[in-house]
């Protein structure tokens, strides 16, 4: 530990004149306003570095993560009431899925399973019905699958 001298202060009379000496020694002040000053500079970096990496501010790779997927999920929310072009339906029957948004349509083919019955599709035509709308939705279903890859990417990362 440095020891200071403090001898000069008792010569002074007032405190504030021994403030004042104190402060006008120029190399101690130097040193302290040194010291400070780099002592910001690397608690500044610290915070900054952490932040970057495992904050959630917008400057934050998460942050910018987790901005991305939003914005791509929501884009899939939007696109998933657009309404289906039944003029074009490669098959005979629309089986009660007319007058629903892509995105009903498309969950009741991908699980045509649980869908079919007598009154269903069977599996080459539901593969026949999700292969038209690939084709004639494409935005829907590659910003799905976006959605998808950077939520699995967030849940990869970040989730505890």
């Amino acid at each position: 530990m440095v020891k200071s001298n403090l001898n000069f202060l008792k010569k002074i009379g007032s405190w504030a004149k021994r403030v004042k000496a104190w402060i006008v020694k120029r190399p101690r002040l130097n040193f302290v306003l040194s010291v400070f000053l780099v002592s910001l500079l690397a608690s500044l970096i610290a915070v900054g570095l952490y932040d970057r990496y495992y904050g959630t501010s917008p400057i934050s790779n998460r942050g910018r993560l987790f901005k991305k997927a939003l914005a791509v999920c929501t884009e899939v929310q939007t696109l998933s009431q657009t309404s289906v072009d039944w003029e074009n339906w490669p098959l005979e029957n629309t089986y009660g899925l007319e007058g629903q948004a892509l995105g009903d349509v498309v969950s009741s083919l991908e699980s045509y399973s649980t869908y079919s019955s007598e009154t269903g599709p069977s599996a080459a035509e539901a593969a026949v019905a999700a292969s038209w709308l690939k084709t004639n939705y494409p935005d829907f279903f590659s910003a799905q699958e976006t959605c998808n890859n950077l939520a699995g990417e967030y849940q990869q990362r970040y989730a505890y």
